[in-house]
């Protein structure tokens, strides 16, 4: 009996010794830190690849409005630059009180060489006083060079007009490089406004005030404060970035503003000389127009004068005889062939001069407003844009595509709009004309000097919004390719081992299980995943973030085409 005893007590002092080592080496081990991982539940969305660009609010259909009365004096102006018109109301009137002179002297003309003819067709026997003929010659000669004189100072005059356009042309360009460096400045100004913007959104996230606050959006206190003036060092990298991002806009919009000065100080310098060589165009018109008058009196007045010599020459030659009555009928028949000639010529020239004068007023051809009117009442036309009519009931966008992503861009693909008039409302679009050949003008949406050849785009506005108006600019993403309703991760939760694609799921943000998997299409931040093991639900383990951004902080940097909801 004692010796029982004897092996409980060892057996009972060795248990005791084992388990006070146990927890005296618990004790002194350094106890192992547990790292809670963070993690992101596993979400359908609809993922979409974008291409990003600007374009300017046009209207649906346009018309530009000019003439061929080059050289007409502006008689009448019925609207004005604002104004709505329907199609076929009056716009301008063209004064053709000296087309209508010349139509008159020409159907006088015409007219007298019909009886001319008529005479001819019914003399029976020649009975004409050769010395009358005689003397209507020479009063016709001399009319005749008197009105060849007339012409030949003209086409002088004409001929010796010259143009210097090299300072129009220097002031010209000088203008145009103005207008390239404002247009430039604006572009980088609104890229701006949008990364400010941004960084504001941040900022008001976590400063309210002068207050700071947490990720719930309460106030911390600044007994709390880690920092000296900051909460954290979050809240004094939001805080700097804010700061850098406003002093950058505030920047470019001094110099948006700056360069808008300079156009407008040179717009009077440009303008002059725009007028002055409009002048001296107009004049030039005007010399070219009386040239071609004197150059038109100046053949009637040989055709009357050949005619009148041919039928004098003829009636020299008559004879009373009948064959001398049968050379001299035939003469006449030459003679009514030529005056035939005449009045076929004659015609011709009526029909253009009534055409000129038909065309004299020009009238609306659409319903819409008028954007640009570029004619005043007493201007002589040269022959430049008259009036431009838009329609402003309904808008459309054009933009401008560098050639290395118009491949990509089809009809029918929806684009998501942005207007500064619309704040944070996001429009829809769709893509219904793209340009087959190159644009060869400069191309303001893109903001680039590239050299790349760029291709116009329209897109249809879908959502209807009556803060719109013509010449805004618009902020686009066209919508290259979408999937809806699939399984994504972000793409920083995505890993690569032996060339294959692999993330790191866990339920209780400590453990993790690996799950290898294929991706599909990749936004900016969500990647779809395919995988059978892969559920909607699960939680993804989420790398450690720089700087310590948050999920969704580092989503709003990525921008709206990552993934959707």
């Amino acid at each position: 009996m004692k010796k029982r005893i004897t092996k409980k007590r060892i057996f009972l002092i060795i248990f005791i010794l084992i388990i006070g080592s146990f927890f005296i080496s618990k004790k002194l081990t350094p106890k192992e830190e547990v790292i809670n991982l963070e993690s992101e539940k596993i979400e359908k969305r609809t993922i979409a690849t974008s291409i990003s660009t600007t374009g300017t609010i046009v209207p649906n259909s346009s018309k530009t409005l000019s003439s061929l009365l080059q050289g007409s004096q502006i008689k009448k102006v019925y609207v004005n630059e604002g104004d709505y018109v329907y199609k076929d109301d009056m716009i301008c009137e063209f004064d053709v009180s000296a087309i209508e002179e010349s139509l008159n002297t020409l159907k006088e003309s015409k007219k007298e060489l019909e009886e001319q003819k008529n005479t001819s067709k019914n003399t029976s026997k020649p009975n004409i006083n050769l010395n009358e003929i005689s003397s209507q010659i020479i009063e016709l000669e001399n009319e005749y060079n008197k009105s060849k004189e007339n012409y030949e100072e003209k086409k002088k005059e004409y001929d010796n007009f010259n143009i210097n356009d090299e300072e129009f042309n220097k002031i010209s360009q000088e203008y145009n490089k103005r207008y390239e460096a404002l247009s430039k400045a604006q572009s980088l100004y609104y890229e701006q406004l949008d990364i400010f913007n941004e960084a504001s959104q941040n900022y008001n996230l976590y400063f309210e005030d002068k207050n700071q606050l947490n990720d719930n959006g309460e106030v911390i206190k600044k007994e709390d404060y880690k920092l000296k003036d900051f909460a954290t060092q979050k809240h004094k990298d939001i805080y700097e970035e804010y700061i850098k991002e406003k002093e950058k806009l505030e920047e470019l919009e001094d110099d948006m503003n700056e360069k808008d000065k300079k156009l407008s100080e040179y717009e009077n310098t440009y303008n002059k000389a725009l007028d002055d060589i409009n002048n001296l165009s107009s004049k030039k018109e005007n010399l070219e127009k009386e040239t071609n008058s004197a150059k038109i009196d100046m053949e009637f007045k040989k055709t009357k004068l050949d005619l009148l010599k041919s039928s004098h020459e003829n009636q020299k030659n008559t004879t009373n005889t009948i064959n001398s009555m049968v050379d001299s009928l035939s003469n006449i028949t030459d003679t009514t062939n030529q005056i035939d000639s005449t009045i076929k010529q004659l015609d011709s020239e009526i029909k253009t001069l009534e055409s000129q004068i038909e065309k004299s007023i020009i009238k609306a051809p659409i319903d819409g407003v008028i954007t640009s009117l570029s004619v005043s009442e007493g201007n002589i036309y040269m022959g430049n844009q008259i009036a431009k009519i838009e329609d402003n009931e309904g808008f459309c966008i054009e933009a401008f595509i560098d050639e290395y992503d118009i491949p990509d861009i089809k009809e029918g693909m929806e684009v998501l709009i942005k207007t500064d008039a619309t704040r944070d409302e996001e429009l829809t679009g769709e893509i219904f004309d793209i340009a087959t050949t190159a644009y060869e003008g400069s191309t303001p949406s893109l903001g680039t000097s590239s050299n790349n050849a760029t291709y116009k785009i329209k897109i249809k506005i879908n959502t209807i919004n009556d803060r719109l108006r013509l010449g805004m600019n618009a902020r686009l993403s066209i919508v290259t390719n979408m999937v809806k309703d699939v399984i994504t991760v972000p793409y920083i939760s995505i890993h690569e081992e032996n060339d294959k694609k692999y993330i790191e799921i866990t339920k209780d943000n400590i453990n993790t299980e690996k799950i290898y998997i294929e991706t599909g299409i990749e936004g900016n931040y969500y990647v779809e995943v395919k995988s059978d093991n892969v559920k909607e639900g699960m939680k993804v383990v989420i790398p450690e973030l720089e700087k310590d951004l948050s999920i969704d902080e580092l989503i709003n940097q990525m921008g709206s085409s990552g993934g959707l909801k």
